[in-house]
């Protein structure tokens, strides 16, 4: 699991340098509610 979540807010490009340390949202679909992502984070 990566260590940090990039808001779908901010440009993809975030994400790119990551390493699969990073996951940006729109990798995760674009219908989770903010709840559904809060958990997701928190894991």
């Amino acid at each position: 699991m990566p260590r940090f979540l990039i808001d779908v807010n901010l440009p993809y490009r975030f994400a790119l340098w990551s390493d699969g340390d990073c996951s940006h949202m729109r990798d995760l679909g674009e219908t989770w509610t903010d709840t559904q992502i809060w958990e997701y984070a928190r894991e």
